[in-house]
């Protein structure tokens, strides 16, 4: 392990009580400088490659954009996991297929967090496409923060206390006690001036590099280590590597949750970088393979489920419809399909009907009134092993 000096701790008074805050040294590290060999740069090799096969599967599934917009949940939904999170895949697209009746699945705070990560990502990465090459920018940020964490909003000059702790009591056990307005507005200044600098070391290892220091800056109220996260993406996507939000890297982070934290507080502690690109370029590697065969599997799944469907029972148009709006929103009630299809009660019933005798939707609820059904296939193929998708096995 390199140890170098990442930073230091200053003190400030807080309910009248003193506390220290962290501030880190400025980007890249030094004294030493970073190495780049060995294991790091056979690291570096794999997640470049990996990455390269996932840029091309992304261009193959540049036509069906709800791949995409899937893997957007997905991400969001295994972030908020690593923060405690209960929400699942399957939860999220419920509540998107439910009608304003349904308010008690409206106010699942799990949910709705996740439904915010989504609407935050969406709109970072809508905003890069519209002004390609630049990187993310500060306000860019802010805004998706304020996205992010809705009822807070973007405030990056008071850090929030955990529930029910008093701000001094948080910043102890952190040693990331509020800092002054100044001293964070230097921080913020000098991250975006390596956000901005001509590169001097590889993509993704500044990418890992911005990730971490941005977190531990932790300029916002809340959402600090998702904002961290999301960063990863939108530095791909400005940089021209990925040109699709394909890359799932909490699912690594979920499997590697103790070396996760641990690698991170090694970082501010002993300088450890070195450490901390290894586990993040690994994830890079694991995410981005994980992805490519994500993407291989649904869209060969939709493919075979639409030739079935078309071999074996000669569905009426509005069952046809209905399928191809599945991938987009893979669980439906009859009210969601009134409303995205313009049909009425009956018809719609009618073409799920047709799609449960075929095997492609799934009853979820056991009721006979206000039913959810699922894609359950496509749930299972997105959300991978361990997600709770709540549908029952088929015999399919």
């Amino acid at each position: 392990m390199v140890a170098r000096a990442t930073g230091h701790l200053e003190r400030t008074s807080v309910e009248g009580a003193a506390v220290r805050y962290f501030v880190p040294l400025p980007l890249p590290p030094a004294e030493p400088p970073l190495r780049l060999d060995g294991a790091l740069a056979t690291r570096l090799e794999a997640a470049e490659r990996a990455l390269g096969r996932l840029a091309l599967v992304a261009e193959l599934a540049a036509p069906h954009r709800w791949v995409a917009r899937a893997l957007v949940r997905e991400e969001a939904v295994r972030s908020a996991q690593l923060e405690g999170g209960q929400a699942t895949l399957f939860d999220v697209y419920a509540v998107e297929a439910a009608s304003e009746a349904d308010a008690e699945l409206r106010t699942d705070p799990d949910v709705e967090e996740v439904r915010h990560a989504v609407a935050a990502a969406s709109h970072a990465h809508d905003e890069l496409r519209s002004a390609p090459g630049r990187p993310p920018s500060l306000r860019l940020l802010h805004a998706t923060q304020a996205l992010l964490v809705p009822a807070r909003g973007a405030r990056a000059s008071v850090p929030d206390p955990l529930p029910g702790a008093s701000v001094a009591a948080h910043a102890r056990q952190l040693d990331r006690g509020p800092r002054p307005t100044r001293a964070l507005a230097a921080l913020l200044a000098a991250f975006e001036r390596y956000l901005e600098a001509e590169p001097e070391l590889p993509p993704l290892v500044r990418a890992g590099l911005l990730a971490l220091q941005l977190d531990t800056i932790h300029p916002y109220r809340d959402g600090n280590a998702r904002m961290a996260r999301l960063l990863v993406p939108l530095l791909l996507q400005s940089w021209g590597l990925l040109a699709f939000p394909l890359l799932c890297l909490s699912r690594f982070f979920q499997r590697e949750r103790e070396a996760y934290y641990r690698r991170a507080t090694a970082v501010r502690t002993d300088g450890d970088w070195e450490g901390w690109l290894e586990l993040f370029l690994r994830g890079v590697a694991s995410a981005a393979d994980e992805s490519c065969a994500t993407v291989r599997d649904v869209l060969a799944l939709v493919a075979r489920d639409r030739e079935r469907l078309f071999a074996e029972h000669a569905p009426p148009l509005l069952a046809l419809r209905l399928f191809e709006a599945l991938p987009d929103a893979p669980v439906c009630t009859i009210g969601s399909l009134l409303r995205r299809l313009d049909t009425t009660k009956p018809a719609a019933g009618r073409a799920v009907e047709l799609l449960v005798r075929a095997g492609v939707l799934v009853e979820t609820t056991g009721r006979r009134r206000g039913r959810t059904f699922a894609y359950r296939a496509l749930l299972e193929r997105l959300g991978g092993a361990g997600v709770r998708t709540a549908v029952p096995r088929s015999t399919r």
